[in-house]
């Protein structure tokens, strides 16, 4: 009868958690408190780029949001008509992937676009359960990827020549050399804030997210870890499983908001590292290019990689951690149960063994393990060499 009412009354606290959160959902978005999880430069970013839903209500973020969609469309639109004039067939497959990244880019954004408002709530609840970042090192983060569109539009300006200056102009030779630069530079600037600095601020936010999920876990973990034995009654482990239904909801969450964004940024990074992986292989063509061309390429594949890696290990700590916790609270109860003179009914601790650890995942596609790096990894080297030779 005992266990009846302990079942009960932890349905009761489900239900409460689930209606407290959904309730703080929704008020979240009519509130105005700052958001201290995130770093300040990446919330305001998030702001101009139509992420956030409170941007709306200033006049000047409508623009800087409309000015925004008009650059992707812009961006992809230009890549499709550069795809078509090109004419030779021997970069025909690298340029392939490479325009389908700017594809994958904008569907990421627009998949987190449509979720605007559950985003800007879900940042409001995370903040509520007492979470910060270290804004000084994360603005500065963020702030080396925003210049990552200067860098490289600098760099390409000032390596131009004649066969670049066409790729960007359809093939077109524009005799002016100031046309020529004022053109290179600009689409270079344009090409590069879409990808990959918009796919990089898509992936840290994602990443930063994982580790503050990663981070209740851990806590509550540690909170086991610490408390005593002799104390680690019924109700304690009741009060546990209590904020542990709390963290999946917000994991739900997490998952719901950032499931396909964080695929499609993942599959722009894996295209862009097969094209330049597939110009290695082919050596005949090496002779067609320039060495700054290969620069260029090298650090795409340096920024897509390293995104791509840093991205599947954070989001896949969460699993590691909630087997940890799961292994913490079987050793707490069943000591408890060993050594108590009247062993209580052990059957609070299947609700949380019974339930698999919660995986985040790209779409429902791939799962973010550990060893789906080296899966990714080997597929990445195994197709581009399949579809080069």
């Amino acid at each position: 009868m005992a266990s009846n009412m302990i079942r009960k009354s932890a349905f009761k606290d489900n239900d409460y958690i689930e209606a407290k959160v959904l309730s703080s959902y929704e008020s979240s978005s009519r509130s105005n408190i700052s958001i201290n999880i995130i770093p300040t430069v990446l919330y305001r970013y998030l702001k101009w780029i139509g992420l956030i839903e409170h941007s709306r209500e200033n006049t000047l973020n409508r623009i800087i949001i409309f000015a925004f969609k008009i650059i992707l469309i812009f961006v992809i639109v230009d890549n499709w008509i550069i795809y078509q004039s090109q004419t030779y067939n021997a970069i025909m497959k690298s340029l392939t992937a490479y325009v389908s990244s700017y594809i994958f880019s904008v569907a990421a954004w627009y998949g987190m676009h449509m979720k605007r408002k559950q985003l800007e709530t879900l940042l409001h609840t995370l903040q509520e359960l007492s979470l910060h970042q270290d804004q000084r090192k994360g603005n500065f983060i963020v702030l080396v990827l925003l210049s990552m569109p200067i860098f490289f539009s600098v760099f390409i300006t000032l390596t131009v020549t004649e066969s670049n200056s066409k790729f960007y102009s359809y093939g077109y030779d524009l005799r002016n050399p100031w046309a020529q630069i004022a053109n290179v530079s600009i689409k270079a600037f344009l090409y590069r804030f879409v990808f990959p600095t918009l796919t990089n601020i898509i992936a840290l936010l994602y990443c930063i997210v994982c580790m503050h999920c990663s981070t209740l876990v851990r806590q509550l973990h540690e909170e086991i870890l610490m408390h005593p034995i002799e104390t680690f009654v019924t109700s304690k482990r009741v009060e546990i499983m209590r904020q542990k239904a709390r963290i999946e909801k917000v994991l739900s969450c997490v998952e719901d908001n950032f499931s396909l964004p964080s695929f499609f940024v993942i599959v722009a990074n894996l295209v862009i590292c097969a094209s330049m992986l597939s110009i290695y292989i082919d050596l005949d063509s090496w002779v067609n290019h320039r060495v700054y061309l290969y620069v260029e390429w090298s650090l795409y594949v340096i920024n897509s990689f390293g995104g791509l890696m840093i991205t599947l290990w954070i989001a896949s700590e969460l699993p590691i951690q909630e087997q940890k916790l799961k292994e913490e609270f079987y050793a707490k109860a069943r000591m408890k149960m060993l050594f108590a003179e009247i062993p209580e009914e052990p059957g609070i601790e299947k609700w949380l063994f019974d339930k698999p650890d919660f995986v985040f995942t790209g779409w429902n596609i791939l799962s973010y393990r550990r060893s789906t790096v080296f899966a990714v990894v080997g597929t990445l080297i195994t197709y581009t060499v399949i579809v080069v030779k």
